[in-house]
């Protein structure tokens, strides 16, 4: 499977900051903060976060306009310690009824031909190891 090379990633991230419409602009510093976050950057997540706050003047809630990303952010949120400042302004979610929410789309996603179904099973495992309590088994399913 092809991987898009770092600076292009980066590169087009930065054109759409510079040159799209509001919408995408924050939809694409939500991507930005949410993969920051699932790598372990927590501080570089929430700095973009404040950053773009402080910049364009929008609301938070901003960054969670969209179903899958606001369980996204309600997920991450869920198991930090603390939670940022900002996150006050996105609006609660029901987890359980987000992790329903989220399984149905995953077996859409599954029925579906190609990379978007082999995703989809990789994260079901996954997860089915993670709620047995076998992270180790968990983290190899989804670097296969």
């Amino acid at each position: 499977m092809p991987t898009t090379p770092p600076g292009d990633f980066v590169e087009a991230a930065v054109r759409v900051v510079l040159t799209a419409a509001d919408d995408a602009v924050d939809t694409e510093i939500s991507r930005a903060a949410l993969l920051s976050a699932c790598v372990g950057a927590a501080d570089a997540s929430d700095r973009l976060v404040r950053q773009w706050r402080r910049t364009t003047g929008r609301p938070v809630a901003r960054l969670a306009a969209h179903r899958v990303t606001a369980r996204a952010w309600a997920m991450l949120l869920s198991v930090r310690a603390d939670a940022p400042e900002w996150a006050d302004g996105l609006l609660p979610l029901d987890l359980d009824a987000e992790e329903d929410a989220h399984r149905a789309h995953l077996a859409r996603l599954g029925s579906r031909p190609g990379a978007e179904a082999t995703l989809a099973e990789l994260v079901e495992r996954a997860w089915a190891h993670a709620e047995a309590g076998h992270l180790a088994e968990a983290r190899a399913a989804v670097g296969e």
